[in-house]
């Protein structure tokens, strides 16, 4: 099923960006609906006695479970990614980051709240949400949970078959990759070999391991490119001080440094294991890197 999923949605993304925006709008709406359903009817159905009284974690399973939000929370990043195909992107992209962070983190609170407040025993759960919803809901509230489990994985999936083919296209275009990936269909208009690439590696890292495990690898690469991201915007502030900015993070390097530190501080939750396939990936991306640099400067200069 999983396998299915993915061919479709190349096939989807392979044919245009269009359709790849419309898939994840669709899902977009299939997963938010069930859980928007959730927080309103659940809020009727409160336990007066729960949510018990809250409590600070330890720090070293705060950050283990922020890791774990990390992955939850991101997506918003993506919105930058698709930037030259997008209308008015001065205008829409810092819209969209913005809108999308502050939407999804007020969703989230509500659930956890509504969740916490109608099924005892939440986290010994093994779908929880699903298992709240069929507590105040009945059976149909249990599907209904569990569908949207799966549109928002399936969107998951499609946002990333949009978004990754297009990194890989501008590395390679950048020379950081081999240019194949850099090719472009000449009916289609899409970047087909980075897409098919793409593909293939998800439907070997979904067959061959859990959902924790590469959610947990996930959040540790995503904040590997914040930490970088944040790292470069002071430097490129000096070093480029003429550049046009069409968009201006308002006190200066004060959020990107606070932004570095509280990266770190996640990383320092990551397990041995995860930190061992996290360093094993960036390294074979490195040797593809160099390699890649050593062949392209010894090709001879053009006449």
């Amino acid at each position: 099923m999983i396998v299915g999923a993915i061919v479709i949605l190349t096939i989807i993304n392979y044919r245009g960006v269009q359709y790849g925006t419309w898939t994840i709008n669709l899902l977009t709406v299939s997963k938010l609906a069930p859980l928007l359903i959730f927080v309103v009817a659940g809020l009727f159905f409160l336990d007066p006695h729960r949510p018990p009284p809250w409590s600070i974690p330890q720090p070293a399973a705060l950050r283990q479970a922020s890791l774990l939000l990390i992955f939850a929370y991101g997506g918003f990043e993506f919105a930058v990614v698709p930037g030259e195909e997008v209308i008015r992107p001065r205008r829409n992209v810092p819209i969209a980051l913005l809108t999308a962070i502050a939407f999804v983190a007020a969703l989230y609170v509500l659930i956890q709240f509504v969740a916490q407040g109608t099924l005892p025993d939440l986290a010994s759960s093994a779908t929880p949400l699903a298992s709240a919803s069929r507590g105040f809901l009945g059976p149909l509230g249990g599907i209904l949970l569990t569908a949207g489990a799966v549109f928002s994985t399936t969107g998951t999936n499609s946002a990333l078959m949009l978004v990754t083919p297009r990194i890989l296209f501008a590395m390679a275009e950048a020379g950081q990759l081999p240019r194949i990936f850099a090719r472009v269909h000449s009916r289609f208009r899409t970047p087909y070999v980075a897409i098919i690439a793409t593909a293939l590696v998800g439907c070997a890292c979904a067959m061959y391991s859990g959902f924790a495990s590469l959610a947990a690898i996930s959040a540790i690469a995503r904040l590997l490119t914040y930490m970088s991201t944040s790292a470069a915007l002071p430097v490129l502030r000096r070093t480029m001080p003429d550049a046009q900015r069409w968009f201006m993070v308002p006190g200066g390097a004060t959020i990107p440094i606070a932004a570095l530190a509280i990266s770190v501080w996640l990383l320092m939750g990551s397990t041995q294991a995860q930190i061992l396939i996290s360093a094993a990936t960036l390294v074979a991306g490195a040797v593809v890197y160099v390699c890649q640099r050593a062949v392209r400067n010894s090709r001879p200069a053009a006449s």
